[in-house]
Order: C-alpha cells, then structure tokens, then sequence
C-alpha cells in the first residue's frame, strides 16, 4: 500500500502539483516509511512551494542515505 502513496507523490511532482504531492509524500515520512527517494522527491516538492531550509533537509537525509541524485 505504501508503495502506491510513492507512486502518486512521485507522479504529482512530475505535474508540478506541489501541494498535492506533500500529501502522499508526508504520509511515507509520519508513518516512518522514509526512504532516500521520498525525501528527495518531497525535498524536491518543498524546494517548488518555496520551502528552502526544509527542502535542503530532506534533500541532506537523501544523500546521507546514498541518494546520487540529491548529491
């Protein structure tokens, strides 16, 4: 199930539908299923709504975790 809530984050930052996108992807985060991808895509998401030091956060958890894209 989790996976799909992944999958619709993703697709929603694909369609620069930022806010929309915050809700799948803070749902992973709270529920502790964070993973390197989810933060970079919700860093990426926070980083369009004009989240800076949020953004920077999430894209920092992303590369401590191995994430060559957030590097």
């Amino acid at each position: 199930m989790e996976y799909l809530f992944f999958e619709r984050g993703v697709s929603l930052v694909c369609l620069e539908r930022y806010e929309e996108a915050m809700n799948e992807l803070d749902y992973l985060v709270n529920k502790k299923l964070n993973d390197k991808d989810t933060r970079y895509y919700r860093g990426v998401a926070l980083l369009n709504l004009g989240y800076q030091e949020e953004a920077c956060q999430d894209f920092k958890i992303a590369a401590n975790a191995g994430d060559e894209y957030s590097e």
